[in-house]
C-alpha cells in the first residue's frame, strides 16, 4: 500500500522541519508529502524547499488562502495519490518506525478505514512524554466516569484516547486523533468534503473535525490505534501558539455554539445531544467564571463569559434548526464566473499608464482556465471583444479559440466590437459596436450572442439609483452614454442582459464612513435588460465566503477576472485597474495621492493562478453537495424574477 502523508500548516516553519526530519528519518519512508501551506510566509517556503533537495520521498508544496484546517486537508486529499493517506499536525514528530505500524495496522484486513496514533506530550524538564489524567471532577460532571478510552458516548461527548495499549500495540477505537490520523483513499472520497465544517473553521467556531471525520469513516469499516509514543507533541510552553480561540469572546462562542454542531453530528439522537450539551455548557461557564474570579482585571475572562452567553441564547434559539450532517448546507447560493477576454484590442485601449503588449497573454492563459474550468465542472461566460472573433492572427485575433470557449460549454458574451470606452460614444456609435460585435461573435461560434459586458465596467452613471461619476460627466460630455442608455442600445440590438458596476449613493456613502460590508445585490432589469451587478475583481476564498453569506435568496455573487492577469504571483496580490475603476468610478480624475490611498484599501485582489484553483475547487466541492449552483447569464434570464429598477437599490449596511 503506498502511503502519502499530508500535512497542514500554518505560519510555523519551526515546527515543520522538525516534522519533515522525522519524516525523513522513518524506517519505511512514506511515498510523498504534501504540504497544505494556509500562512504563504516565506520561512514556510524555504523550508519545504530546503527538505525538497534532501529528502528521498516526493514533497509537493499546496498554498491555500483558506486556513480553515478541515479544508487544508482537504486541499491536500486532492494533490496526492497514496491508498492511504496519513494527515499530521505540523508540530508532531514521528518516531522512526511509526510509518512501518501504519502499513502493519492496514495490513490486518481489508475492512481496516483507518489508523493512527495517540498524542504524547513532552514535559519541558526532561522531554519525557507523559499521558493525560481524565479523572476527576470534570469526567463526573459529564457522565463519563469508567467509559471506554477511544469511545464517544451517546451524546456524542469524545472520550480521550489510551496512550499505551494493555493487552495487544493495535487496539480498536471509535475516533482517532487529527494529529496523527490516517484513512484508506477510497473512505475519504466516500465521505466527501465537509461543507458545514469548513464553515465553522472560516469562522473561528470549529471543533473537533478529527472526531467529526471518524465518525463518518466508521461507516466504512475498523479503526484502530497503534499505541505507544509514536507521535509526539513539543511542550505546550514551546510550542508556538496557533490562531485558534485560546481565550476571549471567540473562546466562549466556541466552547458552546461550536461544540453544539459537533454534538448534533456525533450524537446518536438530538435528545442525547441536548443533555450532553447541557453539561458541556455548565461547565463552561463555571471554567470561564472561575478564571474571571481569580483575575479579575483580566478582560479576555469576562470577554470569554460574554461568549458563553452569546453562544448559548444562539444554541437555546437555533438548535432544532441544527444541520445533522456537516456536508449538507441548508442554503443554496447561486454563483457566475466571468473572464474578460480582452486581447490586445483592450490593451491597446487601456486607460492607465504603463505597458500595453499584455494582449497575447489572453490567450495563453485561457487555454489554462478551459483546462481548469472542466477538471472541476464549472461553467463560465467569457465575454470577448467581438473584432478577436475575426480571421487573424494574435494578438488581436484568435476565432478558433472562441470556438473552442463555446464547444467546452462556456457562454460567449460581447464585450463590444474593439474595447471602445462606452461614455465617450454617442448614439449610433454605440449601436453601431453593439451590432458588430453581436455579429462577429454569432458568426464565429454559430450560435446566439444574448449577454453583454461592458469594457472597463463602465458607464457608471445612473442616475435612477443616485449614481454619478464626474469623470464620465467631464471627459464624455453632455452626450455620453449613461447606464440607462447603454440598457436601452442592447434592448434595441437584440442583447437580453448586462453585467453593471454602478455604485448607488447610500452605498457609497456607507464605504466611505467604513460601515457598509460588500453585500451581493440582487438583479435588477434597466429598459428590459436583465442587470447584475460585480463584486471586486479577483479570487479569494475568504471573501468569496464572505459574500455567500451575505447573498440572499436568489442574489447571484458575480466573480470576475482577466486570463491575462493569471501571471500575477501569489506572493505578490495586486490590484488591478479594472478593480480600481470599479470600487471608484472618478479614479480617472483623482491625484496619484488619491490613487494611493484607494491602492491600500481592503479587499486586496488576488487573480493569480492559484487563487483561481482555490477558487474553483471550493466552489465544484460546494456545487457537488447542493450547496451552491453555478448559472450562465443565458441559464439566470430564465429563472431570475428581476425586480423594477425604478426604485433605487437597497443600500448594504
Amino acid at each position: 500500500m503506498s502511503c502519502s502523508v499530508c500535512i497542514a500548516t500554518y505560519k510555523r516553519p519551526r515546527e515543520l522541519a522538525a516534522c519533515l526530519d522525522a519524516l525523513r528519518q522513518q524506517s519505511e519512508p512514506p511515498d510523498e508529502i504534501v504540504v497544505s501551506d494556509a500562512g504563504g510566509d516565506t520561512e514556510t517556503r524555504e523550508v519545504v524547499a530546503s527538505h525538497r533537495r534532501r529528502q528521498e520521498s516526493l514533497i509537493v508544496h499546496c498554498p491555500t488562502p483558506r486556513a480553515a484546517l478541515p479544508w487544508q486537508r482537504w486541499w491536500g486529499l486532492q494533490h496526492c495519490g497514496g491508498t492511504f493517506v496519513l494527515f499530521l499536525d505540523d508540530d508532531i514528530r514521528l518516531a522512526p518506525q511509526a510509518l512501518a505500524l501504519l502499513r502493519q495496522a492496514y495490513d490486518q484486513g481489508t475492512d481496516v478505514a483507518g489508523a493512527g496514533f495517540a498524542i504524547t506530550y513532552e514535559r519541558s524538564n526532561d522531554a519525557r512524554p507523559v499521558a493525560g489524567n481524565t479523572d476527576g471532577w470534570r469526567t463526573r460532571w459529564l457522565g463519563i466516569v469508567g467509559a471506554r478510552p477511544g469511545s464517544i458516548t451517546p451524546g456524542g461527548i469524545t472520550i480521550d484516547l489510551p496512550i499505551a495499549a494493555s493487552d495487544s500495540p493495535i487496539v480498536e477505537v471509535e475516533w482517532l486523533s487529527g494529529g496523527a490520523m490516517s484513512f484508506r483513499r477510497d473512505v475519504l472520497t466516500s465521505i466527501g468534503a465537509l461543507n458545514g465544517l469548513f464553515e465553522l473553521y472560516d469562522r473561528r467556531i470549529g471543533k473537533a473535525e478529527d472526531s467529526i471525520l471518524s465518525h463518518r469513516a466508521r461507516a466504512e469499516g475498523r479503526l484502530l490505534l497503534i499505541g505507544g509514543p509514536h507521535a509526539v507533541h513539543p511542550p505546550l510552553d514551546r510550542a508556538t501558539r496557533t490562531a485558534n480561540p485560546q481565550d476571549g469572546y471567540r473562546k466562549g462562542l466556541l466552547e458552546t455554539w461550536g461544540r453544539a454542531h459537533v454534538l448534533r453530528w456525533l450524537a446518536d439522537d438530538p435528545s442525547h445531544a441536548s443533555r450532553a450539551w447541557r453539561r458541556i455548557a455548565t461547565l463552561e461557564i463555571a471554567r470561564a467564571g472561575k478564571a474571571a474570579v481569580r483575575h479579575p482585571m483580566h478582560a479576555e475572562h469576562w470577554q470569554r463569559l460574554a461568549g458563553d452567553a452569546v453562544g448559548i441564547a444562539r444554541t437555546v434559539r437555533e438548535w432544532d434548526r441544527l444541520p445533522e450532517r456537516p456536508d449538507q448546507p441548508s442554503d443554496v447560493t447561486t454563483l457566475m464566473f466571468f473572464w474578460d477576454y480582452d486581447t490586445q484590442w483592450g490593451a491597446d485601449r487601456s486607460r492607465q499608464a504603463g505597458r500595453r503588449d499584455w494582449g497575447h497573454l489572453d490567450f495563453r492563459y485561457t487555454d489554462d482556465l478551459l483546462d481548469w474550468h472542466a477538471q472541476f465542472a464549472i461553467p463560465a461566460c467569457f465575454a470577448v471583444v467581438g473584432a478577436a472573433a475575426l480571421p487573424g492572427a494574435r494578438p488581436y485575433h484568435d476565432p478558433a479559440q472562441i470556438r473552442r470557449i463555446h464547444a467546452a460549454g462556456h457562454e460567449v458574451a460581447s464585450h463590444a466590437f474593439e474595447h471602445e470606452w462606452l461614455p465617450a460614444l454617442d448614439r449610433q456609435a454605440l449601436l453601431r459596436t453593439l451590432r458588430d460585435s453581436k455579429d462577429a461573435l454569432e458568426q464565429c461560434i454559430g450560435a446566439p450572442v444574448v449577454s453583454f459586458v461592458p469594457p472597463f465596467n463602465q458607464p457608471f452613471d445612473y442616475a435612477a439609483a443616485g449614481s454619478f461619476s464626474l469623470s464620465e460627466r467631464r471627459e464624455a460630455g453632455a452626450r455620453r452614454t449613461t447606464l440607462r442608455g447603454l440598457c436601452d442600445a442592447l434592448a434595441e440590438t437584440g442583447y437580453r442582459f448586462c453585467r453593471v458596476a454602478y455604485v448607488p449613493l447610500g452605498e457609497r456613502v456607507g464605504r466611505w464612513l467604513g460601515h457598509a460590508p460588500l453585500r451581493p445585490a440582487p438583479p435588477i432589469t434597466i429598459s428590459g435588460i436583465t442587470c447584475v451587478r460585480i463584486g471586486p475583481c479577483g479570487f479569494d476564498g475568504a471573501q468569496l465566503l464572505a459574500r455567500c453569506r451575505r447573498a440572499t435568496a436568489g442574489t447571484p455573487v458575480v466573480l470576475y477576472g482577466h486570463p491575462h492577469s493569471l501571471q500575477i504571483q501569489d506572493v505578490a496580490p495586486q490590484t488591478t485597474d479594472a478593480d480600481l475603476q470599479t470600487r471608484d468610478p472618478d479614479l480617472q480624475a483623482k491625484s496619484a495621492k488619491s490613487v494611493d490611498r484607494q491602492r491600500q484599501s481592503p479587499p486586496r485582489v488576488d487573480q493569480s493562478a492559484a487563487a483561481v484553483r482555490q477558487v474553483l475547487a471550493m466552489t465544484s466541492l460546494a456545487a457537488r453537495s447542493g450547496g451552491l449552483r453555478c448559472v450562465l447569464p443565458s441559464q439566470l434570464l430564465t429563472s431570475a424574477a428581476p425586480q423594477d429598477a425604478l426604485a433605487p437599490m437597497p443600500s448594504a449596511s
